[in-house]
């Protein structure tokens, strides 16, 4: 059942996890990238990535069982491995909270195989089903592979699931879009979608900036109920990050593409209409350190071949 539009909530995600490398989607949408070696717990805000009734979750972890070199590793079975995630409705009016477990993994060890729990990381009963909220107990458990900014793609074991939501989102501004196929095309107009932004950037012309992120500024304050892109870009000072010089100290590097535009790593997101380059192009650095920023935009094909910007992670 739909709730009224008069009603308001906020969703978050919270994530505990221990002993390996991960990258956590929500409809194809990058949430988070760790290492957790130790545990870590982190609660993020996802309304920006959900839709109205089912939603897909999917996680791609190496656990680490040894290093082999840099950037080498040896994932399988590992006794302290584990993920568990949550997902929280907070109403904005009331402040009434729902909760629903939506993964909570581990190892078996006498058989090597992973698990799903009964019980969640705190030794509590999961909760499948609380108000507005649903999820599914089954899991899917394959194989696939971990992208991230300071290596190519490695191995990686997958799961992956679905809840349920009963609220209304806006539609992703890259529903419509072209199903991605990698070629050599495709990795043309992609490089030439970062040099566009890029230049934008470095030129100081932030309204040709706000013309192409617009939409996805758009969906994100609506879904968070921050009004239009206008007001959201105006109050979180936005422009401020698309400069040359960013309000923070950090410097727009030189963009971060190499000569050989085939060796490129490309990842395809969002069901297969999403696409971006690894390691991030548009990059700022913070003097004498080795610590900056990246604009996470990743791209989405329209109906007439051109690629435009989807999403902002």
């Amino acid at each position: 059942m739909k709730v009224s539009a008069q009603e308001k909530f906020n969703y978050y995600l919270t994530i505990n996890s221990k002993g390996s490398f991960y990258n956590l989607y929500i409809n194809g949408i990058e949430i988070e990238h760790r290492k957790s070696v130790k545990h870590e717990t982190i609660t993020l805000p996802v309304n920006q990535s959900l839709v109205s009734d089912e939603n897909k979750i999917s996680i791609s972890y190496m656990p680490l069982v040894d290093k082999l070199g840099n950037n080498k590793y040896v994932i399988g079975p590992k006794e302290d491995f584990y993920i568990d995630v949550s997902l929280e409705r907070l109403s904005l009016k009331s402040r009434d909270k729902s909760n629903v477990s939506i993964l909570s993994i581990n190892y078996a060890m006498d058989s090597g195989a992973i698990i799903s729990s009964e019980k969640t990381i705190n030794g509590s009963e999961r909760i499948y089903q609380d108000t507005g909220l649903a999820s599914d107990k089954k899991i899917v458990i394959g194989e696939g592979k971990f992208y991230s900014s300071f290596t190519d793609p490695m191995n990686s074991f997958t799961v992956e699931s679905s809840f349920f939501v009963s609220d209304d989102f806006p539609e992703f501004p890259w529903e419509n879009g072209i199903e991605i196929q990698v070629d050599k095309n495709l990795r043309q107009k992609l490089r030439a979608a970062y040099i566009d932004l890029y230049n934008d950037i470095y030129n100081g012309k932030f309204d040709d900036v706000y013309n192409k992120l617009e939409p996805v500024w758009e969906h994100g304050s609506v879904s968070l109920h921050l009004g239009s892109a206008q007001k959201f870009v105006r109050d979180n000072n936005v422009k401020e990050k698309y400069t040359r010089v960013r309000s923070d100290g950090a410097i727009l590097k030189p963009i971060q593409l190499s000569d050989n535009p085939s060796g490129d790593v490309i990842e395809v997101l969002g069901g297969g209409k999403l696409v971006r380059i690894l390691p991030v192009p548009i990059e700022w650095e913070f003097p004498n350190t080795n610590k900056g920023r990246i604009a996470e935009v990743v791209f989405y094909m329209d109906q007439d071949g051109e690629l435009k910007p989807g999403a902002v992670f």
